[in-house]
């Protein structure tokens, strides 16, 4: 009997102890499929025919691999290339795995995975049974029967900003040619400080003030003098500056004597702890917690309980504190969502354990930064009416994303972009207030005075709204308090003011950037080319001259013998401009910095084939030049009576093909005719008044 019992448990010890086995691809893709289903059926109901893998990379672990399985309605999989790991490392609902442009966060945290498959296959670590029970429920999964593998407690992530440390997020950093865009990077703890700071929409004024001395000079930033507009943030910063969104990276930087380099600029977790408090007046509570410190367990409860305040958290990952990130939303106990501060590029759901608890520890090095929040002098509210000048920004009601808005609130936006704009449209990304007791108006105008767009109360998301013109208000007016209040961002496409080349052939005319008044753009280039059809020279008056002072130009030259006549900015009209060889060519070139109210001139001609005054009668003359013409005719009638005319301008067949406009002269008058779709040829201008009449010969020529 003893006998029989030990081959018994002999069996069942050989059996709970089986070698750990390598993944195949086919198997990381069903493992893959099964994962992307259930998580996506947290959330929502997918039919699993709808989840289709469509590519997997192999990512060398040494003595393993780890595969990135995408998915045609877009997403990826990160699955394990060993059976002794926990079968999937990460997910992503969104985007695909190419292996490409990663971020220097993301690079540094594959690396502990790739760190802990070799580990696991080169010693041969033994699955747990926890593993093997996960990779079974993944290889016999039943579509139908998913219960077992979806989650019922998760964060959906709470930032919506996909920013980054590269150009123009860096505009305010120290120069270097090295660098992108021209600057140093602004480095990932600004970047992940930053986007938690923009989430709070706090503070609004810094507090006292710091410098340092870095490679580039003495850096320095007095805090306590500047104002953070959130209202002109975005969730990203798009192909165009945004001096806002650049002053709050670069003001972190500095806070945290951030080592500012072209290939990479780094500073300490601890700092910004620190800085926070001191110069940013977040909450004494905040602190810098290590995972080495605590439990997996532990670890994982005390990010569950940040976010499920609402409290995003800067994260450092393996290694060192220099690759910061943000931690945002979670999915269950294993998986939480990190925000590369990247783009956007590769944020997702990862694990952020040890990939089996009998192989060596990879997970040294983690820290977050939690109760990451505002101070006592918060949440601001609403007060009277704000204007957002930008052509794009964001709007809320003030409370913030986690308390209810108050009673008694009276408080108006004017959407009023200084640039020309057109498609203003208003779109919602949160709503909640009293239904019936709370309304939120928007007006298809500057004020209350214009046409209603919508009114809206309650919980229901309200439709994107699309102002008629380029101005819209919103006004929110509350008397109860149980609602935690809306969110907002708008949108509007940038009407272009000059672009390209523009060719003028006119006699005279009005050449200006397009602006009409307005801030012209940045990183303009436009260009004029003056050719009127047999001139002699050309003069240009200008009557209205603003540009910003040695950096945006506008360059005049003589097109035929390529000669510069002038480049002229600031504000000082300049001097009249003769271009002796009657072709003009203009030049107007802007950077991404300062911008002026544009400028606009006059030119003449001095016009040569000019036909001998043409006397009708004694008291009506006319003359028509260029003769040849090419797009434009000019006539040039005069008398000393008022006297009616009537004019036709004739094929050889006697066909009409333009009736000039005139009907009567009194003094000088000059017409001009649009010749340019006129076939070339020889034509008859046929002029008719009470005194007489007469037919003059017109060539057009191409």
């Amino acid at each position: 009997m003893f006998k029989k019992t030990l081959l018994i448990l002999s069996v069942i010890a050989i059996s709970l102890n089986l070698p750990a086995r390598n993944i195949d691809v086919a198997d990381a893709v069903k493992a893959a499929r099964a994962f992307m289903h259930s998580r996506l059926n947290s959330t929502q109901q997918v039919d699993f025919t709808s989840v289709n893998p469509v590519g997997v990379t192999t990512i060398d672990a040494g003595s393993g691999q780890i595969y990135a399985v995408n998915f045609s309605s877009g997403g990826y999989v990160l699955v394990a290339g060993t059976d002794a790991s926990t079968p999937v490392l990460g997910y992503a609902f969104e985007g695909s795995y190419t292996g490409e442009s990663l971020p220097p966060s993301f690079v540094a945290w594959m690396e502990g995975y790739k760190q802990q498959v070799n580990d696991l296959v080169s010693r041969n670590v033994l699955p747990t049974a926890e593993i093997s029970e996960k990779w079974s429920s993944l290889m016999n999964y039943n579509p139908d029967l998913q219960n077992s593998l979806r989650v019922t407690t998760q964060v959906s992530p709470l930032l919506s900003t996909t920013w980054d440390q590269g150009a123009r997020y860096n505009e305010l950093c120290p120069e270097d040619n090295g660098g992108p865009g021209g600057h140093v990077w602004s480095g990932c703890v600004a970047t992940a400080m930053s986007q938690v700071i923009n989430y709070w929409r706090y503070p609004l004024q810094g507090i006292g003030s710091h410098g340092y001395y870095s490679d580039y000079g003495y850096l320095f930033v007095n805090f306590g003098e500047s104002t953070y507009d959130y209202n002109q943030m975005n969730p990203n910063i798009g192909g165009e500056n945004n001096f806002e969104m650049a002053e709050i990276q670069y003001h972190c930087g500095v806070a945290v004597d951030m080592m500012y380099s072209p290939n990479g600029s780094g500073a300490y977790s601890w700092d910004a702890v620190q800085v926070l408090e001191e110069n940013f007046g977040y909450s004494s509570q905040i602190s810098l917690e290590l995972k080495e410190d605590y439990s997996d367990s532990q670890w994982a409860d005390l990010l569950m309980e940040n976010l499920d305040n609402g409290w995003p958290m800067y994260y450092h990952g393996f290694g060192s504190g220099g690759h910061a990130f943000n931690v945002d939303g979670y999915q269950g106990t294993d998986y939480f969502h990190f925000n590369w501060g990247w783009s956007g590029s590769y944020n997702g759901y990862y694990y952020l354990n040890n990939l089996n608890p009998g192989g060596n520890n990879f997970s040294e090095g983690q820290g977050a930064i939690v109760n990451f929040i505002p101070g006592s002098n918060y949440p601001y509210y609403c007060t009277g009416v704000t204007t957002l000048t930008r052509h794009n920004g964001t709007l809320e009601d003030g409370s913030g994303p986690v308390d209810p808005y108050v009673a008694g609130l009276n408080c108006g936006w004017l959407i009023a972009p200084e640039d020309s704009i057109s498609n203003l449209t208003l779109i919602f990304d949160k709503f909640d207030v009293s239904q019936g007791i709370d309304v939120l108006n928007v007006y298809d105008g500057p004020d209350a005075g214009y046409p209603l767009l919508g009114s809206f109360t309650g919980s229901a998301m309200p439709p994107s709204l699309a102002a008629s013109g380029d101005k819209m208000y919103i006004e929110f007016l509350t008397s109860g308090n149980e609602g935690s209040g809306w969110k907002a961002h708008f949108n509007s496409s940038i009407v272009s003011y000059c672009s390209g080349l523009t060719t003028l052939t006119a006699p005279e005319g009005t050449v200006s950037d397009g602006s009409a008044g307005r801030p012209y753009h940045n990183n303009s280039i436009c260009k004029y080319k003056i050719a009127p059809e047999g001139a002699t020279s050309i003069t240009i008056s200008f009557n209205q001259f603003d540009t910003e002072p040695a950096n945006d130009l506008v360059k005049v030259y003589d097109y035929v013998t390529q000669t510069l006549i002038g480049s002229y900015s600031g504000n000082d009209l300049p001097d009249e401009i003769v271009v002796p060889s009657a072709k003009a060519y203009v030049l107007f070139v802007t950077n991404n910095d300062v911008q002026g109210d544009g400028w606009e001139f006059n030119y003449t001609s001095t016009i040569t084939g000019v036909e001998e005054n043409n006397t009708i009668s004694g008291n009506l003359k006319l003359r028509s030049f260029p003769n040849p013409a090419k797009d434009w005719l000019r006539i040039e009638l005069s008398s000393r009576e008022a006297t009616q005319v009537e004019m036709n301008l004739l094929t050889t067949d006697g066909r009409v093909v333009l009736i000039p406009e005139i009907q009567s002269v009194a003094g000088t008058r000059t017409v001009m005719l649009d010749i340019s779709r006129i076939p070339a040829g020889i034509y008859f201008l046929k002029y008719t008044s009470g005194e007489g009449s007469g037919i003059r010969k017109v060539l057009i020529s191409r």
